[in-house]
């Protein structure tokens, strides 16, 4: 009986451990302090994901067995940050860098054809085109 206590105490004990969850929410900003929308928080293994909103905000609920979110957005360089719980809700600020990308020039050149809107026609061809009238003017 003392064994089937035991057993039973450390399944309890090791199912509220694993399905211990905490939120973690704060801000997402860019290097001059601005909020940045629509950067992607996931864990590692991208099981649990949320979305900045239009300020930079987020909020997340995690099991406490998760120690690293990443954060991402196009343009930015993503940002892996490891963290440590306390079994109490957190609140983590993160500032995001802009990449450093170059384009390579492009050239775009514009060529303009005098026709000065004449139209030729030969009449060969138009004869093999089908017309109610079969005259060119259908073609016009």
């Amino acid at each position: 009986m003392k064994d089937f206590f035991l057993f039973f105490s450390i399944i309890i004990f090791s199912s509220s451990v694993y399905s211990q969850k905490v939120t973690v929410s704060g801000y997402i900003k860019d290097k001059s302090g601005k909020g940045l929308e629509m950067v992607t928080v996931v864990t590692t293994n991208s099981e649990f994901h949320a979305q900045s909103n239009q300020k930079g905000f987020y909020s997340l609920v995690i099991p406490i067995s998760v120690k690293t979110l990443v954060f991402r957005l196009i343009g930015y360089e993503t940002n892996y940050v490891k963290f440590k719980h306390t079994g109490k809700d957190l609140q983590l600020d993160v500032s995001l860098i802009l990449k450093d990308s170059t384009l390579e020039t492009i050239n775009i050149y514009d060529t303009k054809i005098n026709s000065s809107g004449i139209i030729n026609i030969d009449p060969k061809v138009s004869s093999l085109n089908p017309s109610l009238t079969g005259g060119i003017e259908s073609l016009l």
